[in-house]
């Protein structure tokens, strides 16, 4: 029975949704200590926080906690902490954990296992504990997972107490107050090496949910982001207000996210326009540009907004409101639309000679040259013995492609690196086996090649292959194509132009302004322009392009 109440109460990091009252399903992956109930993963977790030393910055600076009155309480005055909201913040909904909360954009996000984890850090390189400083903190978001729910929450605070001691950690401090006007409560736990965690507890909706805060506790960021916590609940779509805005006034927001000025000019119209059509694969960013504080209920979203503040809604807008117009207070009419328009483009043969080709690669072509033309090919066939990954191309503007297929692009050299690592590297305990470096150099170029030691084998099927010419006017358009095809991509030379995304590079993939099908398949290319006079100083105020086609290979 001890060790169940060990697991219930002091280790708080794992994700399980739980009513009180009902029984509950470990998840399957869950790993326990042995000989006990406690998670794993979660007992490593705390070792690891109690038993490094805090940093002498934080532990010069004591914070006596002031008791804030519960809800119907009659003992204690209240003085809350003030708290100073951060001018770029993220709203993010957590649907699992049923809360959403704003913290400041520089910061980071992980969604674990565990719940949610947010850090001012990079948690893929973080700071000694001894050099974390007065704005270092990190927080972690979790269920509590009971066998036997409590049966109040001051029950669970007591719980709490008692598990402390009986681990032989010291309570610094404790604190009672509020979190979306439900009861919450901290303790400050130190561990005789003076690590030390706070441990945030409250339940919302019905639901117990722990907040472990490393770090300097007292700083207003962190504190900031306890006190934007609100419950959310997905009850579906908020449907559409309108159907279409009124004619002529609604402009194409291009970039994601779409910025949204909130405030009013002297003649009572939006700063932001009346009217922004917005994609639904698009996330927004309010600016808060009006009098006064922003707050409402915007969906299913609670939003405060200070003024001179700005706030990512952290979602595709399509995700929470239905196609077609939705009015924000203060604000342009969003109008939510879908557009998939067929291609109309003629394609235009452009090979000149009768066929490309294909250079079959195996391991034992590994140092050798290849002499292509563009549009050839090289299809790669190693060893099944190893596990291969690209490592680099020298010129990908020469040479591209993924997995076995590779294409000449352009004239030039390109060197293929791959790495060959052996399945038996990963057994318990692993081989001794080498990886193997593969290299092969590709030359492409326009004249009748010298003498090649491979034999090139026809791979055409058709008379040819055709080109696709993209101009700026196929925003958003659908080219049917089959494989070997190409997208040569023309678009205005007054933005600077890179590639954001391709949604499958197996199926269509290259550099520049080529693109080749490689595969059949559906993927869509996204590129952003910058206009070139973003990089002046000031920079101009014209707005980037986001430019999106769709390429279907069949």
């Amino acid at each position: 029975m001890n060790k169940i109440i060990s697991f219930c109460v002091l280790f708080s990091f794992v994700l399980v949704s739980c009513t009180p009252g009902n029984g509950i399903t470990l998840p399957p992956d869950l790993t326990l200590v042995p000989g006990t109930d406690i998670p794993q993963q979660v007992a490593t977790y705390i070792a690891n926080a109690l038993t490094q030393p805090v940093a002498s910055s934080i532990a010069s600076n004591p914070y006596s906690a002031t008791a804030t009155p519960l809800p119907g309480s009659a003992a204690g005055s209240s003085s809350p902490t003030p708290t100073v909201v951060a001018a770029s913040q993220i709203l993010y909904p957590s649907s699992l954990l049923g809360i959403q909360f704003s913290y400041p954009s520089a910061w980071y996000r992980q969604e674990t296992s565990d719940g949610v984890f947010l850090s001012s850090f990079d948690p893929s390189n973080p700071p000694h504990k001894l050099e974390w400083g007065y704005d270092t903190t990190s927080m972690q978001f979790g269920f509590k997972v009971f066998i036997t729910p409590p049966g109040s929450f001051d029950d669970w605070v007591e719980s709490e107490r008692q598990t402390a001691y009986s681990n032989q950690l010291t309570i610094s401090e404790e604190e009672r107050f509020s979190i979306a006007t439900q009861p919450a409560y901290r303790l400050s736990l130190v561990s005789g090496s003076g690590g030390v965690i706070n441990k945030i507890l409250v339940e919302i909706n019905g639901r117990y949910l722990e907040i472990n805060l490393e770090g300097n506790y007292n700083n207003n960021l962190a504190r900031a982001v306890l006190n934007s916590i609100q419950p959310f609940t997905i009850s579906g779509i908020k449907p559409a207000d309108s159907v279409t805005p009124a004619s002529g006034v609604c402009g194409d927001a291009i970039s994601d996210p779409v910025n949204i000025t909130l405030g009013l000019d002297a003649s009572g119209l939006p700063l932001a326009g009346r009217c922004v059509a917005i994609h639904p694969s698009q996330r927004i960013r309010l600016i808060n540009q009006a009098n006064g504080p922003f707050a409402i209920k915007f969906a299913e979203y609670i939003i405060n907004l200070p003024v001179g503040g700005d706030l990512l809604i952290d979602q595709p807008i399509g995700q929470y409101l239905a196609l077609g117009v939705h009015f924000l207070p203060m604000g342009p009419v969003l109008w939510v639309k879908d557009s998939s328009p067929v291609s109309t483009i003629t394609p235009t043969p452009i090979m000149t000679s009768p066929q490309r080709m294909t250079y079959d690669v195996t391991l034992a072509d590994n140092g050798k040259t290849f002499y292509m033309k563009i549009g050839d090919e090289l299809r790669i066939s190693l060893d099944n013995a190893y596990i291969w990954s690209m490592a680099s191309i020298s010129d990908p503007n020469v040479l591209a492609g993924a997995q076995a297929g590779y294409f000449a692009f352009a004239n030039g050299t390109a060197t293929l690196t791959m790495i060959g690592n052996p399945e038996c590297l990963n057994l318990n305990p692993p081989c001794g086996q080498p990886s193997i470096v593969f290299t092969i150099i590709a030359i492409v170029q326009t004249d009748p090649p010298p003498v090649s030691t491979i034999t090139p084998i026809p791979i055409m099927t058709l008379p040819q292959h055709v080109t696709y010419e993209v101009t700026l006017a196929d925003n958003g358009k659908t080219f049917y194509m089959k494989v070997g095809d190409e997208l040569r991509i023309y678009l205005d030379n007054t933005y600077i132009w890179s590639l954001a995304s391709i949604s499958d590079p197996n199926v269509l993939g290259g550099a520049q302004a080529g693109y080749f099908a490689f595969a059949n398949g559906t993927s869509t290319l996204t590129m952003i322009g910058n206009p070139e006079c973003l990089n002046l100083t000031p920079p101009c105020g014209m707005p980037s392009i986001f430019f999106t086609i769709t390429a279907i290979v069949q």
